[in-house]
């Protein structure tokens, strides 16, 4: 009997050694949620404990781990959260009030025990699992497409006179082309603009936020916008999947929020989609045809991939780029110092590591130019690079 302890003993000590790197993720999480959301600590302790403490849930981790290795386990954690936030969002009041009560690490425990192993032979956690073990992020947040007007107006000497097409590469949902095309109703919310030390004064600072402001809320005078991503946008569970992860728990109780997402849910007219995979650049291509593109968005989707993929997907932006316009790269990433023609990604996502990057076609030596950096993917706050080609904005 005492051996077979051991033995046990030696197996939850071995699973706990292998999931060192996700707990010390999920410790992070907890420390510094994103948005500092109190539900996303308490998800991080009370679903860290359930781990640490339920063998049969800590080896189901562990093969979710083992699946999904490529991604950092930052990730790791960010889709699990998002895989619970769905379950839960199937039945709020059945999972104890969701998200209303679960700033209690209790309910977060409760909850994952029930979908993780209470109800093991159940459709819905088949279903969690297929989402943790199959899917990626798709978040929808069409806020962060403020950049585009923004980059139309940093570029106005180039784009001024035409109409700019736009190529937006994982879309998910298409809202952020829904919200351009429909920016008189749906305005983009004001950002706080910050540069460097050279620009100390109230007065000034005042200054350059409203003229990047000013430039956010013209708005882009538009060509043909299409939509692509490698998930049809109408597939229920696509639906409620991409709804889970574009907003953190407690966000989930701002009705303003959640009714602006719905109505953009909404098809609108020259709004396209193509279902493709942006990882083979020719079958994007030819979803496309013979269509090229002032500018392609690729935004928040390469940090999931592997560098090959990434490289694969950046190859397909520019093969569908007009040869006068900008390949897009808005992530959690930064220009490789010795090689700008590469991207360096962040493992976590403290403040400030959310960056727009462009390749500019007619510059191609450059490789990506960082010229602007966000607080975070919710793209309220944002510093101008001094020296980048976004400082022409100030001195016209």
């Amino acid at each position: 009997m005492r051996r077979r302890q051991q033995i046990g003993v030696a197996h939850e000590t071995a699973l706990q050694e292998q999931l060192a790197p996700f707990h010390e993720a999920m410790k992070q999480k907890h420390e510094r949620p994103d948005g500092d959301d109190v539900r996303i600590r308490a998800f991080a302790e009370g679903v860290g404990a359930l781990i640490k403490e339920d063998r049969h849930i800590a080896q189901s981790i562990v093969e979710y781990t083992g699946i999904r290795h490529r991604l950092s386990p930052n990730v790791q954690v960010n889709l699990l959260l998002r895989a619970l936030s769905k379950q839960f969002l199937k039945d709020p009041e059945g999972y104890g009030g969701y998200p209303e009560k679960y700033d209690d690490p209790r309910m977060w425990y409760k909850g994952a025990n029930r979908v993780m192993y209470e109800n093991k032979n159940s459709i819905s956690t088949d279903n969690f699992y297929f989402d943790l073990w199959a899917r990626n992020i798709q978040s929808n947040k069409s806020e962060r497409y403020k950049v585009l007007p923004l980059l139309n107006e940093i570029y106005a000497d180039r784009f001024a006179d035409r109409k700019v097409s736009i190529l937006d590469v994982g879309a998910s949902q298409n809202q952020g082309l829904k919200q351009l095309r429909q920016s008189q109703k749906f305005p983009f919310s004001r950002v706080r603009t910050y540069t460097d030390t050279e620009y100390k004064t109230d007065p000034q600072k005042k200054v350059i936020c409203e003229i990047v402001n000013n430039a956010i809320s013209k708005g882009i005078n538009l060509g043909m916008t299409v939509g692509s991503d490698i998930v049809p946008p109408n597939d229920p569970e696509v639906i409620e999947w991409t709804k889970s992860c574009s907003f953190y728990p407690s966000e989930l109780m701002d009705k303003e929020k959640t009714s602006r997402y719905d109505a953009l849910s909404r098809d609108v007219e020259d709004v396209d989609f193509v279902c493709a995979d942006a990882t083979e650049p020719d079958r994007l291509r030819s979803v496309i045809d013979k269509d090229k593109f002032t500018i392609t968005f690729i935004c928040t989707m390469l940090y999931m991939l592997d560098n090959n993929q990434r490289k694969e997907v950046i190859k397909a932006g520019d093969n569908c780029t007009e040869e006068d316009g900008l390949v897009v790269v808005q992530d959690f990433a930064r220009p490789d110092p010795e090689d700008p023609s590469k991207l360096m990604f962040y493992d976590t996502w403290t403040p400030w590591r959310y960056n727009t990057m462009i390749l500019d076609k007619t510059k191609p030596d450059l490789g990506f130019q960082e010229i602007i950096n966000w607080k975070n993917g919710r793209c309220d706050e944002l510093m101008i690079k001094l020296g980048s080609k976004a400082t022409e904005l100030f001195f016209r």
